[in-house]
């Protein structure tokens, strides 16, 4: 359906959730990062991929 103009609307955002594989101290931000593996079904046809990537400390929260 399309968005129609004077419409509330609301970005759509992915949710990453993972486990994290490795710690390192950044310099730059004097903060620790930590490195966080995923895996997502890319186009809902059952094959996964891994991702990775080094997130701030800060932009991340405990799940349980």
């Amino acid at each position: 359906m399309p968005l129609e103009e004077g419409k509330k609307a609301r970005l759509k955002q992915l949710t990453v959730e993972g486990k994290i594989v490795d710690v390192q101290y950044n310099k730059e931000k004097r903060c620790l990062e930590h490195c966080l593996e995923w895996v997502t079904d890319v186009n809902n046809d059952g094959v996964s991929e891994t991702h990775r990537r080094w997130f701030l400390e800060s932009e991340l929260e405990e799940v349980m």
